[in-house]
């Protein structure tokens, strides 16, 4: 190979490594030069990196603007004490729990190695005791040797409760660590149901400083806890699992008549991640901002007009099924369509908030990343925020909305609705 062909290859394979490079050095420079969020960038590769990013960038802006870290940084840190205090709490009772044994070991066990005891002080006094009256018994109706040889066992039973009376059951690592994680991920729940509108608030004002308009009005967050949200959370989380369900049906066959194989698995994982990208779209307000006029998503669209004759009657059945479930969310699928990469970049970022305490920090900042790519990729230009000569942008006017509108929380089917500009919010 010649030199400049040698040149060229190597400049083709370093090419979007340099790009990573600049990218990731991007980062550093916004948090010590606080500079604005770079442009969505208009090759492929670099626009999958730009969404899986991009949260980063926001999260650099929060450390550096003085208002955004002291808003975000006083809810983590409260947020962080209670999570690491009611998981201390439970992981204590549990363990003082884990310590005794159970009432079905309480028990002698006569082995080859001698007697063995399993059981509390307590329960060995009370066998002790029922051996001396039953050796009692059996001398006061002639058995001596039965009661004879009673007595030694009971001297025995005695003289081990006296060494070891109880032998606690050895709790294993993955048991105490699945315990942590569900304490964790329990008070990392109630930590955000009473404190989400701090959230909102947080949101908010990083969405002025991105350069979006906000999901509505600027929130007065308050600690609060409300049924009706919770509800709505569950009603969404069982859309979810229709929508996945939806395509997942011809897969489930195929696997029920065993054809395909891994690559069912392989099209079950895609079709599944393929959702998560549209709720991390869904996240923000302005992904439902077409939602009555949006046409319906990619999988449907090559079956309009619908098959009529009545050999598809069938094929007809299922299709009108999944226009009906998929109707109410044909807007974030559009939404997802304009700008695929960055959403799934962002939703492979959202893969990284599974560990304790990273969902929340991430959790106001997500929102933002989601509406920064629409904002970036919307032909009429409607989510960035008007600025005038008479108006900062810190002033500029939220976007107004006639009706009620919902985004999701990122996870599969999960959701909270949002009103935008009128009534009260219940983000």
């Amino acid at each position: 190979m010649t030199a400049d062909g040698s040149r060229k290859l190597r400049a083709l394979v370093t090419a979007p490594l340099l790009d990573e490079r600049d990218a990731a050095r991007g980062i550093y420079g916004h948090v010590r030069g606080r500079r604005a969020l770079p442009p969505s960038p208009v090759s492929g590769g670099r626009r999958l990196t730009y969404g899986f990013l991009l949260p980063f960038h926001l999260f650099a802006r929060v450390v550096t603007v003085p208002e955004l870290r002291r808003a975000a940084g006083r809810l983590f840190l409260a947020r962080a004490l209670f999570v690491v205090l009611f998981t201390a709490v439970g992981m204590l009772a549990v363990g003082f729990t884990e310590d005794r044994p159970p009432a079905e070991s309480s028990d002698i066990v006569v082995e080859r190695g001698g007697i063995h005891l399993r059981g509390s002080e307590k329960d060995l006094k009370k066998a002790v005791k029922a051996l001396r009256d039953e050796n009692a018994r059996e001398a006061a109706e002639g058995d001596r040797i039965e009661a004879a040889v009673g007595a030694v066992v009971a001297d025995a039973v005695e003289r081990e409760a006296a060494t070891a009376p109880v032998i606690a059951p050895a709790v294993s690592w993955k048991k105490r660590l699945a315990t942590l994680l569900a304490f964790l991920g329990a008070a990392e729940w109630i930590a955000i149901a009473f404190t989400r509108d701090f959230d909102d608030l947080v949101s908010h004002e990083l969405s002025l400083d991105a350069g979006i308009l906000p999901e509505g009005e600027r929130p007065s967050p308050r600690l609060r806890f409300s049924p009706s949200w919770l509800w709505k959370k569950y009603k969404r989380k069982f859309r979810g699992i229709l929508l996945f369900g939806i395509g997942a049906l011809p897969l489930a066959l195929a696997v029920a008549f065993g054809r395909f194989g891994w690559l069912s698995n392989t099209l079950f994982a895609l079709w599944g991640f393929y959702w998560s990208a549209v709720f991390v779209a869904a996240k923000n307000a302005h992904a439902w901002a077409d939602d009555g006029r949006a046409s319906p998503p990619w999988f449907l669209r090559p079956f309009e007009p619908m098959p009529k004759q009545f050999v598809f009657a069938p094929v007809r059945g299922y299709l009108r099924l999944a226009h009906r479930v998929t109707k109410s969310v044909h807007g974030p699928c559009q939404a997802f369509e304009r700008s695929p990469l960055p959403f799934v970049g962002l939703a492979l970022f959202r893969l990284l908030l599974a560990p304790p305490f990273f969902y929340l920090i991430f959790r106001p900042i997500m929102p933002v990343a989601a509406g920064r790519i629409l904002a970036d990729n919307d032909a009429e230009a409607r989510f960035f925020a008007r600025e005038t000569a008479m108006e900062p942008a810190a002033l500029a006017e939220p976007l107004p909305a006639e009706f009620e509108e919902e985004r999701f929380d990122g996870q599969l089917g999960g959701g909270v609705p949002v009103e935008f500009a009128r009534g009260a919010k219940d983000a």
